[in-house]
């Protein structure tokens, strides 16, 4: 009879004499006879156990804990740098080595082997017992082999019997509330570490072809998304970039044919706002008890952008080159500790502001010297530590402002001010990083257009109007240099943030703040933006200079994490001022912004007049888009005969169909012929969703290119 206690214990012994870098693993080994008579079945012991130990004794090391527990089971413990490839491979031989246990050819003997693969410091012996012992269970069950590997990542320890029971003992209540024990602390260490990460869970019942998503960390409303008919529902509603489409249905493919495992990088939509970001799926597949895969598990990691990504630079800002020529004044400093960390006038550091080493004490008195007494207070009041602080907990992380500043010369000039304020990643400490920028030459726009100039006080960006008055009085000039236009959509900006809110116009501010004011911007309000610039230099320097923007805006909003569902494209013209016509240059950059708006990362995309674009295809998907949301389809009222047969035709195949699922495909299909469509759409109207948009539960789609009818049901946010 099998002591368990003294098997647990030199088990134990030898794991506390491990390294965290071995690796361990456990064989339960059973030979059986195949007859089925008890009698036989009881005569397995003395001579034969003795063949059978003599035949392990060629397998395992002298150094390696080997057992006999009885009745044809065996035991061997292992150590050291073990792989899955060595213990597949010894499993796999010993599984058939036993079946020659018996010198008796009339005997036939069936081997198992059960095996559990771990780290040696990473849990303890009875939990490797039981695993083991539900290995060899599973390994009887085997048809095509008579070997079951658990290994740390894939084990499942339900379902099977104890040791003890095995052994005809009785079972412990204690072992059974362990195992629930431990099913909770796996579970709390799986919600723990998602939301600690950016990372969401899925699954994929092999079956039903369903994908759930199961886990989003609460950071996302995609939870308890529901896909049926993967992949081709996913490809269906644009889930999937079309420039991905190919190699995720390769992806799908292997995991519905039942492969292990895989990994692969997409461009998939955000559910969020509808841009189109990098993401990394990667999947483990689950095996029924005869071996056959049922699910598949997975994680999806953003890889755009992704929040909880720490740049180390954020508390070392770097600053945009095309600030340096304007840029009067710099301050970075930690208002948690009210500590001043630099301060630059006109790219110099001053020393002398330094003394004192406090922000409060900076904005008190330091600077006073500035600054006329008026715009002083103005600053002081404005840009205060406790004021800072406190709007920053409720959440604001812009601040924008024009005062009037005295130089070194004396000379009064205008400036406009940008404050950000970023988390610390590490410490949590509140840091602020203030822009003092010339803006001179717009001060100098705005007097020679002799017109009224609308200005939003909070972003400091013109109206759109203003600011085509603008573009158009310095193309008037006429002077022989290159300009250029560049359109800025903000994908996503109204799913997320809606109009007129704050975080919108931050990101105006922010935009504003790292393109400098040698350009003339001017926003619809809508997340669209018009920056003209007189002068760009070169096009790779205006490129730099727009990406550079939209990574620094990134930056200042560290901490927010639905920054990673927005995305940056800029579509740019650039002309002979000249020749110049704005609304050309208008028309062009907006199309760009359009044929780019699937783009997967910020960037910025030129007009290239050898280029042949298809602005057809543009414009009619622009033109169908705003019918789709304004025009409803024309109706008398009054159906025609062939109208009503196929009312009439739905009706019979609804009141005929054994469930809902063939309702709806029948009517589908009645619907598609009719109208010979390529696709036909039921949607059904399910109120609103947490955040207040509008939310639609799609039901079917039918595809009559190859006449297949892809049901599609899940929530989507419009």
């Amino acid at each position: 009879m099998l002591n368990l206690e003294k098997v647990i214990e030199e088990i134990s012994e030898r794991m506390r004499t491990l390294n965290s870098s071995d690796t361990c693993a456990l064989f339960l080994l059973s030979a059986e006879e195949k007859a089925q008579k008890e009698s036989l079945r009881q005569e397995y012991s003395g001579e034969k156990t003795e063949r059978t130990a003599s035949l392990l004794s060629r397998f395992f090391r002298q150094t390696d804990f080997v057992e006999n527990l009885g009745d044809g089971c065996f035991l061997a413990f292992l150590t050291g740098q073990l792989t899955e490839q060595v213990v597949w491979e010894k499993a796999s031989t010993l599984s058939e080595a036993l079946e020659f246990a018996s010198e008796d050819p009339s005997e036939e003997i069936s081997g198992y082997v059960g095996v559990c693969l771990f780290q040696g410091t990473e849990t303890t012996a009875e939990a490797v017992l039981r695993t083991a012992e539900y290995a060899l269970e599973m390994a009887k069950k085997e048809e095509n082999r008579r070997f079951y590997i658990c290994t740390e990542s894939g084990s499942g320890i339900t379902g099977f019997r104890t040791l003890q029971e095995h052994m005809g003992t009785a079972a412990d209540d204690g072992m059974f509330q362990e195992l629930q024990l431990l099913y909770r602390e796996k579970r709390e260490w799986l919600h723990f570490l998602a939301e600690k990460s950016d990372c969401q869970l899925w699954e994929v019942e092999l079956s039903s072809r369903i994908l759930r998503v199961v886990y989003t960390g609460g950071k996302t409303e995609e939870e308890r998304m529901i896909y049926e008919s993967f992949p081709e529902s996913m490809v269906e509603m644009g889930k999937i970039h079309k420039d991905s489409v190919r190699r995720f249905r390769e992806f799908a493919g292997e995991l519905l044919d039942g492969k292990a495992g895989g990994s692969a990088n997409f461009m998939i939509q955000y559910g969020q706002t509808g841009c189109y970001g990098w993401a990394s799926l990667s999947y483990r597949m689950l095996y029924d008890e005869d071996g056959h895969p049922i699910k598949a598990i997975g994680i999806k990691e953003n890889l755009s952008y992704a929040s909880g990504k720490k740049p180390g630079y954020v508390l070392r800002r770097t600053m945009p080159a095309a600030l340096y020529p304007h840029l009067h004044c710099y301050i970075q400093a930690d208002l948690t500790e009210d500590k001043m960390e630099m301060f630059r006038l006109e790219g110099r550091e001053q020393a002398s502001f330094m003394n004192c080493r406090l922000y409060s004490e900076i904005v008190k008195h330091g600077i006073s010297r500035m600054f006329s007494v008026e715009d002083m207070k103005r600053f002081q009041r404005r840009f205060g530590r406790e004021r800072l602080l406190e709007k920053f907990e409720k959440g604001k992380r812009w601040f924008f402002d024009r005062c009037r500043v005295i130089d070194p010369e004396g000379t009064i000039q205008w400036i406009s001010i940008g404050v950000n304020l970023t988390p610390d990643p590490e410490t949590g400490h509140i840091c602020l990083f203030a822009y003092l920028s010339s803006r001179n030459q717009r001060l100098k726009w705005e007097r020679e257009m002799k017109a009224a100039v609308r200005l939003d006080p909070v972003t400091g960006v013109y109206a759109l109007e203003t600011a085509e008055r603008m573009i158009r009085h310095v193309l008037s000039a006429k002077e022989q240099t290159v300009c250029a236009l560049a359109e800025i959509q903000i994908g996503g900006i109204e799913e997320l943030f809606g109009e007129n809110s704050r975080r919108r116009k931050e990101i105006v501010t922010a935009l504003n703040i790292f393109l400098d004011t040698d350009c003339i911007l001017g926003t619809d309000g809508k997340g669209r933006v018009l920056a003209f610039f007189p002068h760009p230099v070169s096009r790779e320097r205006l490129r730099k200079r727009l990406e550079s923007s939209f990574s620094f805006t990134r930056i200042s909003f560290e901490g927010v994490p639905e920054f990673q569902f927005l995305r940056f494209i800029a579509g740019v013209e650039c002309r002979s001022m000249e020749i110049a016509d704005l609304e050309e240059m208008k028309r062009s950059v907006h199309k760009l912004c359009l044929l780019h708006e699937a783009e997967a990362e910020d960037a910025a995309f030129f007009f290239d007049p050898e280029l042949k674009y298809e602005w057809s295809d543009v414009e009619l998907e622009e033109k169908n888009i705003k019918n789709m949301d304004s025009q409803p389809l024309e109706h008398t009222g009054i159906l025609t005969e062939s109208e009503k047969d196929m009312v009439l035709d739905c009706m019979r195949l609804m009141l005929k169909s054994r469930n809902l699922d063939a309702s709806v495909d029948g009517v589908l299909m009645k619907v598609g012929q009719y109208y010979q469509a390529d696709r036909v759409y039921i949607s059904v109207d399910a109120g609103t969703s947490a955040g207040g948009k509008r939310r639609k539960n799609f039901l079917a789609v039918r595809d009559s290119s190859d006449g297949e009818i892809r049901r599609g049901r899940t929530d989507f946010l419009y």
